[in-house]
């Protein structure tokens, strides 16, 4: 129970969260109205650009009717001439309008995204295809990934290196030097919001970026050896040679089966330079794409040595990444004219276009290619960051644990639920303290016990990964987190909720000796079987764990289990949640308190529901003797 001084200290903590959060969305809808109101002034531009290039259009055309018709050449000419060129003037600014148009409507987009995570607006948003196993220790468990999950709600990621990074990043243990740096790294890309905007208006496309046939590319064996280089250049010299001549009646056109050889060449290696191509995908913007992206961390200073070192990455042979994939793109640009059916067949015989640019491409790739991998997984790393900064810019009340290296421990102030808005919060302070420690929570249906194990293992997942926590503090030591709160039967597999869960404390328990030790959450532990044989099991399961030196937290309706607590030898504690009758309603202040719960509250849950309570089992003759008996 907290003090009277203590609780005062909350309120004005949670009040001025309040107002801070208020600033925050206040600053997000200003922003967002002001890029609506340049993507609508842009907008109109656009469409007076489109009246006068039909002006100018429909002007050229008569104009030279009027030369042709009228026989007025030079006057008429000149004027079609004139206009032709400002209405080619205005195609090039029109384009650039719409590019900054689009610009600002992702932007617009942006800050409604940012707006929507301060609400329960980002349920809404697309939900990633979870790469992580359905059996990893607790990403399903504490709603990591998938539906209403912290993955949902944080990731600002456009490439899919930025999402599996991220994922990973919470779904392992990060050396306690790595979540330093990745702490200081976070706080700089919270102070510096244009910067994260600019970084997904970069990567901003239709679905996640990926690379990968990029990757395929360039990872390919070359398909034009020395000896193909050197007929590449002296085929075509000499078939446009005799081409020319032949034009020129110089020669017989019978010397055109000079180009015989380049023509057998460039069949022979048809196939195989339209599969380079493929791989290359010049149809789509994603060279362009990852080139804005190198680009945006390039014109980037930064003050933290993490985020110096990643951006160092992009500098190969003295020039930066986005002028290497400039130069690439430039040679993948003129592969577009293998799709004008109408030109391409003569140019690629006669000059053996595919070949060349096959050639000049696969000398990009021999010099830069092994770096193109750590390119894109430093992007990834830079929106993992970028998502986790994000968190920290809009948790107004969240803070940078500190990680210990003595006994092992969970100390935390205030902690709260990232996934709820911060209105609906309720926070917590919670201790488990030392190698072997354990809580047993207990409480009502409904009073918060599943939702604090999912606090717990949110926050120490975004500790352990480098990021920010939603707790006024938290100190922790490196431990490697595991849950079982929700095991699943299998049909397919013949496995029955029981023994899904077996497998899955199996598991669990099969290193907890190691280092560092073991977090568990538990709720409900062997929930698939009798009361008494779900009692003995869970008490063994949390002695084998604690005596191995592992610390954590269980949530039971077993009352049996809270007699754990009062064992010499064990370092646990026992602490509850509680509701109370309003008025006829059931009423729950999420308040975690010291000691037993005194009742529960599944009757009076059924009674609310229009069930009604269960009658009171009748006893028997026989019973009644026994009763009377022991009178």
């Amino acid at each position: 129970m907290s003090t009277g001084g203590e609780g005062a200290r909350r309120a004005r903590s949670i009040q001025t969260n309040a107002e801070r959060l208020a600033a925050i969305r206040a600053e997000h809808e200003r922003l967002a109205e002001a890029f609506r109101q340049r993507a609508a002034t842009l907008q109109r531009r656009s469409a007076w650009l489109s009246a006068a290039r039909l002006a100018l259009f429909l002007l050229a055309g008569a104009a030279l009717f009027s030369a042709f018709t009228r026989r007025e050449l030079a006057s008429q000419s000149w004027l079609a001439g004139c206009a032709v060129a400002g209405f080619l003037v205005r195609v090039v600014l029109h384009a650039r309008l719409f590019r900054r148009q689009r610009e600002a409507e992702i932007c617009r987009s942006i800050e409604q995204r940012h707006l929507a995570r301060t609400t329960r607006g980002w349920t809404r948003f697309p939900v990633a295809k979870p790469t992580v196993s359905e059996e990893h220790a607790y990403a399903f468990d504490i709603d990591l990934v998938g539906e209403g999950s912290l993955m949902q709600r944080i990731d600002v990621s456009h490439t899919v290196w930025g999402e599996r990074t991220l994922l990973d990043w919470l779904s392992t243990l990060a050396p306690t030097a790595t979540i330093l740096e990745r702490q200081a790294a976070l706080q700089e890309l919270a102070e510096v919001p244009d910067f994260r905007r600019r970084l997904e208006l970069a990567g901003r496309d239709d679905g996640k970026l990926s690379g990968e046939r990029f990757l395929d590319f360039v990872q390919r064996a070359p398909r034009v050896g020395r000896g193909l280089a050197v007929l590449l250049h002296a085929l075509p010299l000499l078939g446009c040679g005799v081409a020319m001549s032949v034009s020129r009646g110089l020669v017989s056109p019978v010397w055109l089966a000079a180009l015989l050889p380049q023509a057998v060449v460039v069949a022979w290696h048809w196939r195989g330079a339209s599969q380079a191509f493929a791989l290359l995908d010049t149809r789509q913007r994603h060279l362009e794409a990852f080139g804005e992206l190198f680009l945006c961390i390039e014109g980037q200073s930064f003050q933290s040595p993490l985020l110096g070192r990643m951006r160092d990455r992009f500098n190969v042979e003295g020039k930066t990444a986005s002028s290497q994939m400039r130069a690439l793109a430039s040679w993948a640009g003129w592969a577009e004219l293998r799709f004008q059916a109408l030109v391409h067949p003569f140019v690629n015989l006669l000059l053996m276009w595919d070949l060349h640019l096959l050639l000049r491409i696969e000398s990009w790739t021999r010099r830069i290619g092994s770096h193109v991998r750590s390119w894109f997984e430093t992007v990834g790393e830079f929106e993992a960051l970028a998502s986790l900064a994000t968190l920290r810019s809009l948790e107004p009340g969240s803070a940078f644990p500190e990680i210990e290296s003595e006994a092992p421990a969970f100390a935390a102030r205030d902690l709260a639920q990232p996934l709820l808005p911060l209105e609906e919060r309720v926070g917590n302070d919670l201790t488990i303290a030392g190698r072997g420690a354990f809580l047993i929570l207990t409480g009502s249906n409904m009073a918060g016990k599943s939702t604090l194990l999912r606090s717990i293992g949110l926050n120490a997942a975004l500790a352990f990964a480098g990021g920010p926590v939603c707790a006024a503090a938290l100190t922790l030591t490196p431990a490697r987190l595991r849950s079982s709160m929700r095991v699943r039967d299998s049909l397919q597999a013949g496995a029955s909720y029981f023994y899904a869960e077996v497998l899955r404390i199996k598991a669990l328990i099969a290193d907890a000796a190691a280092d560092p030790p073991i977090l568990f959450l538990f709720d409900e532990l062997l929930r698939g079987t009798n009361a008494r044989e779900r009692s003995l099991g869970a008490r063994a399961i949390i002695l084998h764990l604690v005596d191995k030196g592992a610390l954590g937290i269980v949530a039971t309706h077993d009352e049996a289990l809270c007699e754990l607590c009062d064992e010499p030898g064990l370092l646990g504690s026992n602490v509850h949640f509680t509701d109370q009758m309003r008025d006829g309603k059931m009423v729950f202040d999420f308040k975690l308190r010291q000691g037993r719960a005194t009742g529960g509250n599944a009757l009076a849950i059924l009674e609310q529901a229009g069930i009604g309570r269960a009658p009171e089992p009748r006893v028997g003759a026989s019973q009644r003797s026994e009763i009377e008996l022991a009178e």
